[in-house]
């Protein structure tokens, strides 16, 4: 019911169009640039360039960081181009409050994604023989201070924000505004955020597919993506400062 009502009160104003979709994969551009730069620069593995000159300990943090950049840039066009159309940012989901429902809603879910879905997914891609990570582990190794403060900032504070602006707050939007059934809007809003992701692994791909699911039920229940900003938020303190750190 919630998220039909939400549907019928985000297509009353239609004017967010899909020729802006190209923002959704404006964040890799900084790392597929500078890696791409570096990589031809020592003419081989950038790995060692970052490690013993810029002073990151992981490449995969390094790396992080730039796509913190690069959801940075995503922001400032997508904000261009609400300007452009004098759309404001709560017609994008940046309104209402937390409130003590919507906290046990977070909750659950955090609670749901660490117990089931999480490992669900892994004992899925083991059983199909589907790598969920390129690298085996997944996990970020904190070298320095530099490493921490840069995956704080990009994973625990940037994407949250970023991330349910761009991919909840306007593609879905979008979708529903151009007239696609709501859920063709949500899957493909889900498939596109994880196409992002496609670095991590194939089965953490198949894995964000659903995940994504929960910060779209968070935002077309309450009507505001702020829910979604926070589950994202303490999903990925978990994901990127706590586990790693222990």
């Amino acid at each position: 019911m919630a998220m039909s009502s939400l549907t019928a009160e985000l297509t009353k104003a239609r004017g967010l169009p899909l020729k802006w979709l190209f923002l959704a994969w404006v964040p890799l551009l900084p790392a597929l640039v500078v890696m791409g730069v570096l990589g031809a620069v020592v003419q081989g593995d950038p790995e060692p360039f970052v490690k013993n000159v810029l002073g990151f300990g992981d490449i995969g943090i390094f790396s992080l960081g730039l796509y913190g950049l690069g959801l940075c840039l995503a922001l400032y066009l997508l904000s261009l181009k609400l300007r452009s159309q004098r759309i404001n940012w709560q017609a994008l989901g940046l309104r209402g409050r937390i409130t003590p429902l919507a906290g046990a809603y977070i909750i659950g879910a955090l609670i749901l994604d660490s117990v089931l879905l999480f490992p669900g997914a892994q004992w899925i891609s083991g059983q199909a023989s589907i790598p969920f990570f390129w690298d085996g582990s997944g996990s970020f190794k904190f070298a320095s201070g530099l490493d921490l403060i840069t995956a704080v900032a990009a994973a625990v504070i940037i994407a949250p924000i970023a991330e349910e602006i761009i991919f909840r707050g306007y593609l879905l939007r979008a979708f529903l505004d151009n007239g696609y059934h709501q859920l063709a809007a949500v899957l493909l809003s889900a498939i596109i955020f994880a196409s992002v992701h496609v670095f991590f692994g194939p089965g953490f791909v198949l894995y964000i597919i659903v995940w994504a699911m929960i910060p779209t039920f968070l935002y077309l229940k309450f009507k505001s993506l702020y829910p979604a900003i926070a589950f994202h938020m303490l999903n990925n303190i978990l994901a990127y400062a706590i586990v790693p750190l222990l």
